[in-house]
């Protein structure tokens, strides 16, 4: 079965405790560093390990550091 964008969504948000401003921030670091998880889908479920990973610089605040660092480079 094929994970959707709302299957993925509600997966973080409950790992996140129901905090759905971690969820979004999360999504920016991603997006901001060139990964924008709804285009990742299959790679995602298939991948669960290197996904935590994600995660667990997102819920670190790395993610977060990483993406405006890399926005500030960018000359964004």
């Amino acid at each position: 079965m094929a994970i959707t964008t709302k299957d993925l969504q509600d997966q973080l948000t409950r790992y996140f405790n129901g905090d759905v401003e971690r969820v979004k921030t999360m999504v920016k670091g991603c997006n901001a560093i060139g990964f924008k998880m709804s285009d990742h889908l299959e790679e995602i479920s298939k991948n669960p390990d290197q996904f935590m990973i994600l995660i667990t610089y997102s819920d670190l605040g790395i993610l977060g550091k990483l993406a405006d660092s890399l926005n500030k480079l960018k000359g964004n």
